[in-house]
């Protein structure tokens, strides 16, 4: 246990000794904040159990509590402020002396007795009530002591009570634990979703349907939705995305496959969906190319070599070349990789074989598109080229996270597998009009349905001004 609760400290060294470029960088810091997520849920463990024991006492403590069957102490929340205050409910006008323990859905009134015993008198449900602030005003009584006060209002405005507390200071801390409470029971981010979100105590160690983290703790680790059942942080609430129902979307038709061309050496070429039929005699339209994300547009090598630089390596982009051709067979093309700390610059050439444009970084391959190029260098080497450069296309150097709201499992190999809750990278959204996005998880990249995702707010190089 104890160990456990150190590996991040050491994958923090490693991550300080290893380049920001390397391979392995992203895998560390993944790794780090893995760690760090269990040591935390751990440690949330421990402090639970404590709290447990602590909420055991108490409901021990307290008689003439008659609690309704199969129900303890526990199942009203945490503990978030006791001690005494003076009460009067606004149907009887007397002041009396109380011992209030506030937890996250409960109030509890009670007589204090000798020797931390209490007897217990009321208990409000606090999602039924509104907390009202008398700003500041002292009430005149023959107990100065007692004289900051304020109004606890059934939502109903059938019943209210006006609780003095004896500074100002004090006050303020039960009006927070009790406001504390009401936006645990009812948090804000549920106005901005159609989940119907309550505290939940999840009996098995489950994670976050948003950010895949664990829901720390033993008792109310977090929100279930009493729709579709996912659960979150609630922190996470407002990122939660749209209530779904227990079905997922009806699959679009699959992905089809492209064959590869006679003049192709017999090298495992990954399928992608099928292109325009004019696309050999379209190619120049850089329009076209914009629905890929790793085409920038018109780019300098210089700005490419700039922009490249800072990213992991295994990052592309194609480029059109402001200069255009130099040299017969040259296109207007440029493909720019990130690679052991430089940046390669490929040119894209062109040749008519049996009446049709074809594309090459050497003679070694040639392809009927620029996205059939990079397709086959997304998996295969950048070595058959050229010399030393013994890599892969990885990263499009723009590049989209989107996370699954539904579970898919393939039925063709060129298909990738979801679960609900996982981050995908979109790496192209090439078949778009299919139904169907490329994106990669870890070291897999695949088709995937488009529905079955959606897209968040954190997008990596999407503004090249």
């Amino acid at each position: 246990m104890q160990r456990i609760l150190k590996y991040h400290l050491l994958l923090e060294k490693l991550i300080q000794e290893t380049q920001p470029n390397h391979e392995d960088y992203r895998g560390l810091e993944r790794a780090k904040e893995a760690m760090v997520d269990v040591a935390q849920y751990i440690n949330e463990v421990k402090r639970d159990s404590d709290t447990l024991q602590i909420m055991k006492d108490i409901q021990a403590s307290i008689s003439d509590w008659n609690m309704p069957n199969n129900t303890e102490l526990k199942d009203y929340g945490r503990l978030l402020k006791d001690g005494e205050l003076r009460i009067r409910a606004h149907n009887d006008q007397k002041v009396k002396v109380r011992y209030v323990f506030i937890f996250d859905q409960v109030m509890l009134m009670c007589k204090a007795q000798r020797g931390d015993q209490y007897s217990y008198k009321e208990s409000l449900l606090l999602c039924e009530y509104k907390v009202e602030d008398v700003s500041n005003r002292r009430t005149l009584q023959r107990d100065s002591r007692w004289n900051y006060q304020w109004y606890l209002v059934r939502k109903s405005e059938r019943t209210a009570y006006t609780m003095y507390a004896r500074t100002e200071d004090l006050k303020r801390k039960w009006i927070k634990a009790i406001q504390d409470a009401l936006d645990n029971i009812e948090p804000a981010g549920c106005r901005n979703t159609d989940h119907k979100f309550v505290m939940y105590t999840f009996e098995k160690p489950s994670t976050c349907s948003h950010c895949s983290k664990f829901l720390k703790g033993r008792i109310f680790q977090g929100y279930r939705c009493d729709r579709c059942f996912i659960g979150v942080h609630k922190a996470c609430i407002p990122y939660s995305g749209r209530c779904g129902a227990k079905q997922p979307p009806e699959l679009p038709p699959r992905p089809p496959l492209v064959t590869t061309p006679t003049d192709v050496p017999s090298q495992p070429v990954q399928p992608v969906p099928p292109m325009p039929a004019d696309w050999g005699r379209t190619w120049t339209d850089h329009q076209v190319l914009a629905e890929y994300l790793w085409f920038v547009g018109e780019m300098g090598r210089d700005r490419a070599t700039n922009l490249l630089e800072r990213q992991m390596d295994g990052t592309y982009l194609l480029r059109i070349r402001p200069q255009g051709p130099t040299h017969p067979n040259e296109t207007i093309y440029a493909l720019s990789l990130k690679t052991d700390d430089k940046v390669k610059h490929m040119k894209v050439y062109e040749r008519e074989m049996e009446g049709t444009q074809h594309f090459y970084l050497s003679e070694s391959r040639f392809f009927r598109s620029l996205v059939e190029l990079i397709s086959c260098y997304e998996h295969t080497s950048l070595g058959e080229n050229f010399i030393g450069l013994n890599v892969r296309l990885k990263w499009p150097f723009r590049r989209i996270v989107a996370v699954a709201e539904f579970d898919f499992n393939p039925v063709e190999s060129n298909q990738l597998p979801l679960k609900q809750g996982c981050q995908v990278i979109v790496l192209s959204k090439e078949g778009d009009h299919k139904g169907w996005w490329k994106g990669k998880i870890q070291d897999r990249v695949g088709f995937f349905p488009k529905v079955y995702v959606r897209e968040v707010s954190d997008t990596f190089n999407m503004d090249l001004g």
